[in-house]
């Protein structure tokens, strides 16, 4: 009798769950929020709903004012808080982003930010922070912080949010070149096979542009433990990651001479 009465169960929530889906319009009206998401800081910020937004299209140019990406999904804007909110196809964004800055090695993102005229003057300091926003959107996403750099006064002058493509001068691509030569990597707490996450992958694409541009640097691999555990096991489990980073780098074209 139980088990009779709990298949009724599941089947009318079934039936329910089915409905809801295809014809409840509070569900239509979630799931259609749901293709964009609120980047805002969760240990300080209000959740707003977006249901109020300023419409940012996005066009990215290049240092000769050249439209290089557009982008008509956008970002969206929050009026008087510092959220940003970006549809989920902004990975496109992202990846594109990346195959410019591959092709064009001395090339930095530029972001530029300002106000809306509705919004108060104490308002003013969202736009640095929705600068802000973006930045560590596209940092998460293992794009380099020392090619980001901040302006103001978009290009654009309808936009609250800009992105150019500049060319960085001597100074910029010294801080950029040496976040390459120096880079430091995590492993899992007592993992020896040190596996290539996203953080690998992505300097790995710089090292081999540098090592073009700087053909007579070699690389050394040095691998870290904490202190815990006795020093012979430590220095075997030092030895076996900084083997597994090596021969991941030469998988990807590294010559095996310069390790």
């Amino acid at each position: 009798m139980k088990t009779i009465l709990a298949c009724l169960v599941f089947l009318l929530y079934s039936v329910v769950a089915l409905w809801a889906y295809y014809n409840c319009n509070w569900c239509n009206t979630t799931k259609q929020e749901t293709s964009e998401t609120v980047y805002f800081d969760k240990a300080t910020d209000s959740f707003i709903p977006p249901t109020d937004k300023f419409s940012n299209k996005l066009i990215v140019l290049n240092h000769a004012s050249d439209t290089v990406l557009t982008y008509p999904a956008g970002i969206k804007i929050i009026p008087h808080t510092d959220s940003i909110v970006l549809p989920l196809a902004f990975d496109t964004v992202v990846k594109d982003l990346k195959a410019y800055l591959k092709k064009n090695p001395a090339t930095a993102i530029e972001i530029a930010s300002k106000s809306a005229a509705s919004e108060s003057t104490k308002d003013s300091i969202l736009k640095n922070k929705r600068g802000m926003r973006l930045r560590k959107y596209f940092v998460e996403n293992q794009i380099n912080d020392k090619r980001i750099f901040f302006t103001t006064n978009p290009l654009n002058q309808n936009q609250l949010l800009d992105i150019r493509l500049v060319k960085m001068d001597t100074a910029r691509l010294k801080v950029y070149e040496n976040s390459i030569r120096t880079k430091i990597l995590y492993s899992k707490f007592r993992a020896h096979n040190f596996k290539p996450d996203t953080a690998l992958i992505a300097y790995t694409k710089e090292l081999l542009i540098y090592l073009k541009k700087y053909s007579t640097k070699s690389i050394t691999v040095i691998g870290h433990t904490d202190a815990t555990g006795n020093n012979e096991d430590n220095v075997w489990f030092g030895k076996q990651r900084a083997k597994n980073v090596r021969n991941y780098l030469i998988s990807q074209g590294v010559p095996e001479e310069k390790l």
